[in-house]
Parts: structure tokens; sequence; C-alpha cells
């Protein structure tokens, strides 16, 4: 099984990344245009992106300000079993390193693609939380 496993630091607290992964408007934001989560463990949240991109995932951990772990449930895409796991670290005053991996991917040619992809959302956060640029 493969592994993407990315880092960013990000100029804000813990607590504004927690808050990006978790509230719909901020999700809806950075991440895709729609999306339907009660920010609760053990409930899904839903993604779409459009009607020929979407999925479903088991909101598995929780733990404010720390980590949010998502495990892929149905969709269409071939991530099945995988996990999403966002983890926060404080590295000093109003800053924070969000360490991400999406775990249990199946070795495929558009690894390299999912990889860009979280990249330039993991991009869209930290300028979002950074209040830098907000995209429509």
């Amino acid at each position: 099984m493969a592994s993407i496993r990315l880092r960013r630091t990000i100029a804000a607290d813990s607590a504004a990344v927690y808050d990006a992964l978790i509230r719909q408007e901020k999700l809806s934001v950075w991440f895709a245009p729609h999306v339907i989560i009660l920010p609760v463990a053990g409930t899904h949240a839903a993604f779409a992106f459009d009607e020929d991109l979407y999925f479903k995932v088991l909101l598995k951990e929780i733990v404010p300000d720390r980590k949010v772990v998502w495990e892929y449930d149905t969709g269409n895409l071939p991530w099945d079993h995988s996990k999403i796991t966002f983890r926060m670290e404080k590295a000093g005053k109003e800053k924070t390193v969000l360490s991400f991996s999406h775990s249990g991917l199946k070795e495929t040619k558009k690894l390299e693609k999912w990889k860009i992809s979280w990249s330039s959302f993991l991009d869209k956060l930290k300028d979002l939380t950074e209040k830098r640029k907000i995209y429509a």
C-alpha cells in the first residue's frame, strides 16, 4: 500500500487550523465546493467537487486542535479502506505544523496526481488560515 505525506508550517494557531478542518463553511472554501459535515466522531462527511467527483468519509477521530482522521467510505475514487490524517502541532506562538497523510492507497498511476492535488489543497488551507487569500 502507498501513502502520501505532506507538511505545512502555518502562521496561525492550531485552533484556527482545526476549525478549517471541521467547519463546513471553511472546508467548502479550501477543499470541496459542496460539503456536508457534522464534526462529531463516528459520523460521516460528504464532499462533492462536481457531479463526477464525490465521496464520503467516516470521521474516525477528532481531537480538538490536535488531530482529525477521515476514513474513506464510499464514492467514485479508488481509495477503499484508505485513511486521511491531519495532525497539528504547536510550533511557537501563532504557528502550527500541519502533518498530513493519506495512507492505505493502492499503487496506481494517479498517486502522483493525488499528491499534487492534496498539496494544492493544503496550500489553500494555509492561505485561508493565515488570512492571506479567500478562494471563491
